[in-house]
């Protein structure tokens, strides 16, 4: 059978209407969030008032609670494509329309398992948006996401539990509307593995809550906060736990089931955004004359005689990469370059298979010699030394070979019609003007660590990395090699 993705007629009504409500109101009323919290900064967790506006617009038009099916009376699979619209402006469309985290996923608690009393004081409040609640799972010494490992205490006490333990990523807790947390547990730890755990409903006032500091995400603080909490000897009555004892990890669990496909799909909608905005980006945005969709990339694989094996497939492209045995780049200035790997031009290896084997041998107990003595100087804090740039610059047969190769490599591409000519093979990094012809040799990346760029102004520079001294930092600072590494006239 076939699976069928069209939304029902009822989801379709409110993804149009849902779509609008972002177009006319959420989108641009970014700018007013993103002023409010730059001028309150960091260490404030107000809310912006324009989150307020637009709630109330929200319910005027219809678009609120769609999360919860005994409100809007969507299922999750009509919900989905919902949080995915809202996701286009994650900070603000899901409150604008009272569909956030934490507060769906507490609400949803507190429908399935909460008591009449509790419904009314901390569900219908959380429904209406006039408050905001905070779930407190995670623990800085245990791995939270097995809610086995959870070692905060929840002990009874008359018509009392007491809690102890330290939280952290308790989102919501640090906005002063943040009225109520939902702390998770453990009431008996000689219980069975999944019935150990509980959950309470604390209210964010009582004492021995004690709401430390709010965690950071790469430097960046989410208006609500992700709090870290000490609770101690936390004293709340018996009748704020959550059904029985011993049905937090079960109540985690459904609590988890909706909350999964809300947060991807809002997720996959930040994806959209992020992709919309670089398409445009693309489209409007002129470099070098164009814009930059115009100016594609184009991967190609070059083999030579190290992976002689592939040349066979010149022609075929593997996920999005050209195999070929050379390739023209045509540079921001005009001029054309024939790119190749270098070995065609080099009469020591054609037709003499047995004098490339011993070479490549010869090279690579030269590449192991350079691992250890590289090693040991690192040790004694001494510089990256590229051993055969220096054996080759120091023999002069070496550079009469160097010399004759580039000679025939300028010769054989200008004659071709080409303004240039980019190569590897004698891993000798170097630029070198024949006349009105540039030769570039990029050496390699592996031992002597050089790259060719192109600048903007169509410059070409050869860039050398080093292992510095005093760790493995690269640096654009030239390691000692000779000075022929960089442009010359």
């Amino acid at each position: 059978a076939n699976m069928d993705f069209a939304m029902s007629a009822k989801a379709a009504d409110y993804h149009q209407r849902l779509t609008e409500f972002m177009v006319d109101e959420v989108l641009p009323a970014e700018k007013a969030y993103d002023e409010y919290r730059a001028a309150a900064g960091q260490g404030d967790f107000t809310v912006p008032p324009i989150v307020e506006e637009l709630k109330t617009s929200a319910r005027r038009r219809g678009l609120w609670n769609l999360f919860l099916p005994a409100e809007s009376g969507l299922t999750n699979l009509e919900y989905a494509p919902l949080a995915e619209i809202s996701g286009w402006s994650t900070e603000i469309a899901p409150e604008a329309i009272n569909c956030a985290a934490p507060d769906t996923g507490n609400m949803e608690v507190l429908h399935m398992f909460g008591t009449p009393e509790q419904k009314k004081q901390w569900l219908e409040p959380l429904l209406a948006g006039e408050i905001r609640s905070a779930f407190s799972m995670t623990e800085p010494a245990v791995a939270s996401s097995d809610a086995r490992n959870i070692e905060t205490l929840i002990t009874r006490d008359g018509d009392d539990y007491v809690i102890n333990g330290r939280k952290w990523w308790t989102s919501g807790a640090n906005d002063p509307r943040c009225k109520v947390l939902i702390v998770m547990g453990r009431t008996n730890p000689d219980a069975a593995k999944h019935q150990q755990q509980s959950m309470i409903l604390v209210p964010v006032d009582t004492p021995g809550v004690n709401i430390l500091r709010s965690t950071s995400v790469f430097g960046w603080q989410d208006q609500h906060g992700h709090a870290e909490i000490v609770y101690d000897n936390v004293r709340v009555p018996a009748a704020n736990l959550l059904a029985e004892e011993g049905m937090g990890f079960a109540i985690a669990q459904a609590r988890l089931g909706p909350g999964r496909i809300h947060h991807c799909m809002r997720a996959i909608g930040v994806a959209e955004r992020a992709l919309a905005l670089m398409a445009d980006r693309a489209r409007t945005r002129i470099a070098f004359g164009r814009p930059l969709a115009e100016q594609g990339m184009d991967i190609v694989y070059l083999p030579g005689n190290h992976d002689a094996a592939l040349r066979p497939y010149a022609g075929l492209s593997v996920r999005g990469v050209r195999i070929a045995l050379e390739a023209e780049h045509a540079c921001i200035d005009g001029r054309r370059l024939r790119v190749s790997h270098g070995d065609e031009f080099d009469p020591e290896h054609i037709g003499r298979s047995w004098l490339t084997w011993l070479g490549e041998h010869a090279h690579r107990a030269l590449c192991w010699a350079h691992v250890g003595v590289n090693r040991a100087r690192r040790r004694l804090r001494m510089d990256y030394l590229p051993l055969s740039i220096i054996a080759k610059t120091r023999i002069g047969l070496a550079m009469q070979y160097i010399s004759g190769f580039e000679q025939r490599v300028a010769l054989h591409a200008a004659d071709a019609g080409f303004d240039g000519q980019v190569c590897g093979h004698i891993h000798y990094g170097h630029i070198r003007r024949f006349g009105d012809f540039t030769y570039m040799n990029d050496g390699d990346w592996v031992e002597h660590c050089t790259a060719l760029i192109e600048h903007h102004d169509g410059r070409f520079e050869l860039l050398p990395w080093r292992r510095s001294a005093e760790g493995n930092e690269p640096s654009r600072r030239s390691p000692r090699r000779p000075a022929v590494i960089g442009q010359q006239a």
